[in-house]
């Protein structure tokens, strides 16, 4: 942060700056807040100290941190001092709320006197990652010692810095949780084993269950986390425990005699098909588990994890079933949390080479157009049109990808084509990678087939084993880390992560893929490149997914010559089709005119594509009356008659699919609806089936022009003059 305001001073008091004497002094003053907020490391402390170097450095009375938890138009405060660094009491801790609204609400700072209290305030809003979620206000008691306009700019410089710095603390307490969540997954997963070793002693007291039933109904009763619930061969209850009537809600009268389709197994025709299928799996020796649906008596559903086995007597014939479940409807969330926490962990270490690409794009869309305006040559204005249209589009794909890699994952797994995969994965890490030195090297097997994979959670594994990469060879000479795809036998896909680091211990080998075992450091104890590292998640829930997915990783490793990591997954049927991202946008050749006149409504809440979408059909030649929101677009829709309908997914009030609904509703003749969203596609996925047509931000002109004038295939409409504004046909 202080080489922030190093830089800074540099800029800002240069030769042509127009900047008082006392201002120049207090970037100095400036540089060492920086220093001693990054320096501590308590965050209560970190605002005390900026509290107390913002009051000294504008010559105030008192300041206060507020924060608006979550909510857009209020605030709280955290922690308020006077000029001498001392707590404020509590009935000081008073400020403009109106100034405060207002702020959170616009940004920027804000110079004033007091409503409340005869006084003088300066405060500035500070934006974090997902917008504003603070105000830094402070105030002079004296009304007639204004502040003067130099304050406005240090106000802004201390946001700058301070912003990024609560955030980082607020970041390290996210990450200390999800460690939390970690090591509680893994009592979990020994309370698992420890289900298994009940199961195994439930199996062998089957083998006496004739001479020792009133011993083992003791031991089944004494389980309250697990339901036990024994049947007969023909389904009915007969031993129905304390955990069963805690989880399912019945009690054990209630259940003697019935069905345990009737208990168990209320979900219709899957949970019969699934009743079917555990009894097959048990006719041998062995038992059978699953995580399924379940409800309870209240018709509450959970996630249960079950195991079933059939109770033998001593021939060895069936004469019941005994089914152990347990609720794990809370531990599946915290895993799904885990997963998430570790994938956005993963995009943090992106942050820096994506912000460097979307910096050069925008510099040549900037750099052209700036020298066009000053231009009257035709050939410079088409070149800066072109230049900026292809950045844009590299802009595009680039945002597409960060997309692809943090949606959540919902589309299961499909067949992959794990050579796109790859490249589109180095493509978001090899900034970083060139920055350090590292060549990254990929090849990809033309003769090996698509895998049956989950696309972003193995792009989330590829992460991780690259990261790891790139910080093995940080030490050494040669810098190269390969990844490679081919063919592993006749059944399957190999994914293969080469490094030239210093190598793994045979020691360490055989426990890298336990939880919260690192190489780096104990829990985030060693630094990397400036970056805390080594929590010794990364490869545990990679395993894990690659688990899931019927696959396995392996690890080979020489020490001083570097390390493998092979990644084995399941290949898929070759026929069925391909799960990759969208393609990048294509151009689209359209007519040089209309051969129409079409009524069109645009509704969206941004104005620039509002605009954008109006010109392009005006210029066409259609009638197009637009609209800022939902509610002025069902306005606009009673007053006229329209052709298209054309709306933005996400927008305040009333989303895409909610206003198409209502246009449905509302119409009494053919309306062609277009949806446009820039979200991805699980997110605005609801509302697609209420539009003819979608398009994906960003679009070209030619995009909207084709999904606009298809209307005119259908339908033709009178001759212009025939036709008063907004009308239809």
């Amino acid at each position: 942060m202080s080489g922030f305001f190093t830089d800074l001073d540099r800029v800002v008091v240069g030769p042509d700056a127009a900047l008082s004497g006392g201002f120049e002094r207090h970037l100095a003053t400036l540089a060492d807040l920086g220093h001693d907020m990054a320096a501590s490391s308590d965050l209560d402390e970190m605002v005390r100290v900026l509290l107390v170097r913002v009051i000294d450095l504008v010559d105030a009375d008192r300041g206060m941190l507020l924060l608006t938890d979550g909510e857009p138009d209020t605030g709280r405060v955290f922690k308020g001092v006077d000029a001498l660094g001392e707590p404020l009491l509590s009935e000081d801790l008073h400020y403009d709320r109106g100034i405060v609204r207002r702020l959170l609400r616009d940004h920027g700072v804000a110079l004033e006197a007091g409503d409340d209290a005869p006084s003088t305030i300066a405060a500035v809003a500070l934006r974090g990652a997902h917008g504003p979620f603070g105000v830094l206000y402070i105030d002079r008691s004296d009304a007639t010692r204004a502040f003067d306009a130099d304050v406005s700019l240090l106000l802004q410089l201390v946001a700058a810095q301070a912003a990024p710095a609560f955030e980082l603390h607020r970041h390290d307490e996210e990450r200390r949780r999800s460690e939390r969540v970690s090591m509680e997954n893994e009592f979990l997963r020994r309370l698992s084993r420890r289900q298994a070793e009940q199961s195994r002693v439930v199996e062998t007291l089957n083998e006496k269950l004739s001479e020792t039933s009133t011993f083992l109904e003791s031991i089944l009763e004494s389980s309250t986390e697990h339901a036990l619930v024994a049947t007969d061969v023909a389904g009915r209850i007969t031993t129905f425990n304390t955990g069963a009537s805690r989880i399912y809600g019945w009690t054990k009268s209630e259940t003697e005699g019935r069905k345990r389709l009737d208990v168990l197994f209320r979900d219709s025709d899957r949970s019969t098909g699934l009743l079917d299928e555990m009894i097959q799996a048990t006719s041998g020796p062995g038992g059978f588990s699953v995580d399924t649906v379940r409800r309870t008596k209240a018709g509450a559903k959970f996630t249960a994890q079950v195991g079933f086995t059939a109770i033998r007597d001593g021939d060895g014939e069936v004469v019941g079933y005994l089914d152990v479940s347990k609720d794990v409807t809370d531990q599946q969330r915290m895993r799904r949390q885990l997963l998430l926490s570790e994938k956005m962990a993963s995009l943090g270490t992106l942050a820096a080479g994506v912000a460097h690409e979307f910096n050069n794009q925008l510099q040549g869309i900037t750099g052209f157009l700036s020298h066009a305006l000053s231009s009257d040559d035709p050939a410079t204005w088409r070149r800066a049109m072109q230049v900026g249209l292809d950045a844009a589009n590299r802009a595009a794909t680039l945002t597409g990808r960060l997309q692809a890699f943090a949606r959540p994952n919902v589309t299961g797994r499909q067949p992959t084509d794990l050579g796109d995969l790859v490249e589109e994965t180095c493509a978001l890490v090899e900034r970083s990678f060139a920055t350090e030195g590292v060549t990254l090297v990929q090849h990809h097997d033309e003769d090996a087939p698509r895998a049956c994979a989950d696309r972003s959670r193995i792009s989330q594994v590829l992460l991780n084993l690259l990261t790891n990469a790139r910080h093995a060879v940080f030490e050494t000479d040669t810098r190269r880390v390969e990844v490679r795809v081919a063919a592993d036998g006749d059944e399957h896909v190999r994914l293969s992560v080469t490094d030239t680091g210093c190598g793994i211990t045979e020691e360490s080998q055989s426990r890298i893929f336990e939880p919260f075992f690192t190489t780096k450091g104990a829990l985030g104890g060693s630094v990397y490149d400036g970056k805390v590292s080594g929590t010794g998640l990364g490869l545990a829930i990679s395993s894990g997914i690659v688990q899931e997915h019927d696959g396995r990783i392996e690890v080979e490793s020489r020490m001083g010559e570097g390390t493998t990591f092979h990644v084995v997954l399941p290949r898929a049927d070759q026929d069925a089709p391909s799960a990759s991202p969208a393609p990048a946008p294509q151009a689209v050749e359209v007519g040089a005119g209309a051969v129409g006149r079409l009524a069109v409504l645009v509704v969206d809440d941004d104005p620039v594509v509002r605009a954008f979408l109006a010109e392009v059909l005006q210029a066409r030649g259609h009638v197009v009356t637009a609209a800022e929101s939902g509610a002025d677009g069902l306005r606009a829709f009673g007053e006229g008659v329209f052709d298209v309908v054309v709306a933005d997914y996400k927008m305040p009030g009333m989303n895409g699919g909610r206003f198409f609904r209502e246009v449905a509703s509302r119409s009494s003749g053919a309306v062609r609806r277009i949806l446009i969203t820039g979200c991805p596609d699980e997110e605005s996925a609801v509302a697609r089936p209420e539009a003819d047509d979608t398009l994906q931000k960003p679009f070209r002109d030619v995009a909207i022009i084709k999904a606009v004038e298809s209307t005119l295939r259908q339908t033709r409409c009178p001759e212009p003059e025939l036709r008063g504004p907004g009308a239809g046909c």
